[in-house]
């Protein structure tokens, strides 16, 4: 599973829209949805908040 199908996954396990999501991570929706269809990946920054928000480790979404 790669990181936009991990990220889709654990949004909608929590309930959260992707614009819910957009401003945890004070991006665009689109931006949102871009993660999610793998057409861009989060910076590391990025993975930090969404580890922080989500209680996972980073390793939860760039580990196979």
């Amino acid at each position: 599973m790669n990181i936009g199908s991990k990220l889709k996954n654990i949004r909608e396990e929590n309930n959260l829209k992707q614009t819910d999501l957009a401003k945890v991570l004070n991006v665009s929706t689109r931006q949102v949805q871009r993660y999610e269809a793998n057409h861009s990946i989060p910076s590391i920054q990025k993975l930090q908040l969404l580890s922080e928000y989500f209680s996972v480790s980073i390793d939860y979404f760039t580990k196979q």
